[in-house]
């Protein structure tokens, strides 16, 4: 199994946005990501993070399972089908999840407190300030 943080970060008086997340996979290798975006809205930063580290477990890693931890409680919720997207771009992120999953026997995503996702935060702050 690969166990991945991620964050996505806005700064609307900068107008600045950024990824991170931290993968660490089975062996207890540690990979981490980051990287500006261009989205200015904080939900689809968080799905872009979600989206943008499934992609590269796609292209990069022979593994099944998969469990993402973010601090977006509506994301969690919208996966786990415990609510339905509502905005149009939300529509769009869980579209692309979606197949991205298809590449997965299990993709599991955990809402967690922002406090246990401050090293994917800090990356995702950084992308934007370099």
């Amino acid at each position: 199994m690969i166990t991945v943080y991620t964050d996505g970060s806005v700064d609307p008086a900068e107008q600045e946005a950024g990824i991170g997340w931290i993968l660490t996979d089975a062996t207890g290798e540690e990979i981490t990501h980051n990287s500006r975006i261009e989205y200015r809205e904080s939900t689809s930063a968080e799905w872009l993070g979600v989206i943008h580290a499934l992609s590269w477990i796609a292209t990069h890693r022979d593994t099944d399972r998969v469990m993402i931890h973010t601090d977006s409680n509506s994301l969690a919720e919208v996966t786990d089908g415990k609510s339905t997207p509502t905005a149009q771009s939300t529509h769009r992120w869980y579209g692309r999840f979606r197949k991205l999953t298809t590449y997965f026997d299990t993709v599991r995503v955990h809402s967690i407190a922002s406090a246990h996702n401050r090293k994917a935060d800090r990356l995702a702050r950084t992308a934007y300030r370099n």
